[in-house]
């Protein structure tokens, strides 16, 4: 077993470096990974844990975000993986570096735990499975969310610990894989928690008449309890500090997302299409070799027509939670995401895996039944073709073409075990090599120009000596002509700031800086070339420009940046003469509002100029 736990790990990563090597992507090009939301959030955030853990910062609370933030609520989101503590090794710029061989060695442990459970309880044949778990399309696709992938690769273990406790084992494997499942990341932890319920009932159905009912329930319970009682130190504040955000507002939804049809297409190989990173899905290919193995299962005479019935249903309700709204939202804590669609898709994943290495261990088909699933295989592509469903367009339905000839490969070979091995390799290659495809054309990002911008940046915001407490913003991006990359800067570069995005913040802040004009979206909260009045109230004493900004004193320039110190700025507190402020849906007359309540003066600051619109 030790060996193939190896060869799981070790296989896996090659075909991802060999991917990276011919699209040149960092190491072997300057191509970048970290894309999307790891570019704009986990990179910062991991430099800014680094802060943390060198002692600069504290861990409970940040003036790096909009106006002040509980810290608990992030760092439970997305800082708490162990693999976490590596920051330390990385300065600011290199961040990337870190984030990409996280993404490489998260991958290559799904498919460790996945031989680890599937050698448990399968005992052969298990290596091609495992591999399939950790090349998944949803693996691939959200390599970038590495914040997700501890509990990815725990999930397994998760599942081999019930397993344990009705065999009448030891419930620790249990107890230690959940509760660290839900402390690495609690969003995914929550969506094992869910699943582990689901499993619970389905490995019950099918042993109840072999155990002792009152133990095996009692002991899931109560270790199911103490799993969320060890996770409770960041588990609560967390929740606690979402109460303002994401959880205050999300009524349930009733309706549909996709159709079972789109299911069935996505787990074809390199079924994901431009743009689909951010809304398509659900991510459910594994090879075509599992889609097979699916199939044939339920034609396979030595498995009895009660596990058929049993497996059928189940796995009709976890396709149900993709296209339901209601089931999909449960799988998303109640909350809408506002991309990444069905997050949960890697337990349907696995649950078609264990279908799959059952059907090929009692693999004893007749050519009947072959011929039978060859027409299904062709049948169902032909609907999809027909569906029009989103597939990779830089290879024009190929990828479908692709899929049909690689299952009846499949078909025909699966008596030559050494066939199979070859096939699956190739298979997993190019749905890796498809996807990683798409990330590169949905974000270009580049390792050097980071790299660079960090340095010059940093160097600017170190030549500002002042000891007191003010706040700095930026009113230049890290490309040109992009508005939100640097969003999170202030946590990159150690300074307060106004600018932040992440999926923790306040409602009532981000609500509050949109009254004031400054632009909100989603979660995001923007600084928009604020009014003398915004900058001075909130504390803004330095801005970093690459052109002239308004008229506050220019006091240096370094690399090409200009800082300019406001004269008008406030202190983080000051006395107001009035606290009771009426605001509406103008920003104009919400400020007017504000300095006359802060002031006591009936004055507007600004006024209605008249205009005439000519056709």
């Amino acid at each position: 077993m030790k060996k193939n736990l190896l060869k799981s790990f070790g296989i896996t990563i090659t075909i991802i470096l060999i991917t990276f090597l011919l699209l040149g992507i960092f190491p072997f090009g300057n191509r970048s990974m970290v894309i999307i939301d790891s570019n704009t959030q986990y990179v910062t955030f991991l430099t800014y844990l680094r802060t943390i853990l060198l002692g600069q910062n504290n861990f409970k609370y940040t003036f790096s975000s909009t106006l002040g933030q509980n810290m608990i609520p992030l760092i439970g989101y997305y800082l708490m993986s162990i693999f976490n503590i590596l920051v330390i090794f990385f300065k600011p710029e290199n961040m990337k570096i870190l984030i990409t061989i996280l993404m490489i060695l998260k991958i290559g442990l799904c498919s460790t735990t996945m031989e680890y459970y599937l050698s448990k309880k399968y005992h052969k044949n298990t290596l091609l499975f495992s591999i399939c778990y950790g090349l998944m399309t949803y693996n691939i696709v959200y390599m970038y969310h590495i914040m997700w992938f501890d509990s990815i690769i725990l999930f397994p273990l998760v599942i081999l610990g019930i397993d344990k406790i009705f065999s009448n084992k030891s419930p620790l494997l249990y107890i230690i894989s959940l509760s660290l499942a839900i402390i690495f990341n609690y969003y995914i932890g929550t969506i094992i928690c869910i699943t582990s319920v689901l499993y619970f009932i389905y490995k019950y159905i099918f042993t109840h008449n072999k155990i002792n009912k009152f133990k095996v329930i009692t002991e899931y319970l109560l270790t199911s309890l103490l799993s969320g009682m060890i996770s409770a130190f960041i588990l609560l504040p967390s929740l606690l500090g979402l109460m303002n955000g994401k959880l205050m507002n999300n009524p349930v939804k009733f309706g549909f997302y996709t159709t079972y049809t789109n299911i069935i297409a996505k787990a074809f190989t390199a079924s994901v299409g431009v743009n689909e990173t951010w809304h398509g899905g659900p991510m459910i290919g594994a090879s075509m070799l599992i889609f097979i193995l699916v199939i044939l299962y339920f034609f396979n005479k030595k498995i009895t027509k009660k596990e058929k019935i049993i497996n059928a249903i189940s796995l009709f309700i976890l396709a149900t939670t993709f296209t339901f709204k209601p089931l999909c939202l449960l799988f998303h804590g109640l909350t809408e995401p506002n991309c990444f669609n069905y997050r949960h898709a890697f337990i349907f994943v696995f649950f078609t895996i264990t279908l799959a290495i059952r059907s090929y261990n009692k693999n004893e088909y007749s050519k009947k039944t072959y011929q039978n699933v060859k027409y299904i295989l062709i049948i169902l592509s032909i609907i999809i073709l027909l569906s029009n469903f989103k597939f990779n367009q830089t290879t024009y339905n190929i990828s479908i073409i692709i899929s049909i000839i690689l299952g009846l490969l499949y078909i025909d070979k699966l008596q030559n075990k050494k066939t199979i091995i070859y096939l699956l390799l190739i298979d997993l290659f190019i749905n890796t090599f498809a996807n990683v495809t798409m990330l590169k054309l949905s974000d270009k990002q580049y390792m050097n120009e980071y790299k660079n911008y960090v340095k010059n940046t940093n160097e600017a915001v170190e030549a500002i000596k002042d000891d007191t407490f003010y706040r700095i913003e930026k009113t230049f991006d890290r490309e040109t002509n992009k508005k939100m990359l640097a969003i999170n800067d202030s946590m990159i570069f150690n300074y307060n700031g106004i600018s932040h995005f992440d999926s923790t913040s306040s409602l009532d802040i981000e609500n509050l800086f949109e009254q004031l004009g400054q632009r909100k979206l989603l979660t995001r909260v923007y600084y928009n070339n604020s009014t003398y009045l915004l900058d001075s109230l909130f504390g803004l004493k330095y801005i970093l420009s690459n052109t002239e900004y308004k008229n506050y004193d220019l006091i240096k320039e370094v690399n090409n940046i200009k800082i300019y110190e406001n004269p008008y700025y406030l202190s983080l507190g000051y006395s107001i003469k009035n606290k009771n402020i009426e605001l509406s849906n103008n920003p104009f007359i919400n400020q007017n509002n504000i300095i006359k309540a802060f002031t006591g003066l009936n004055e507007d600051i600004f006024k209605e100029a008249k205009y005439k619109v000519e056709y």
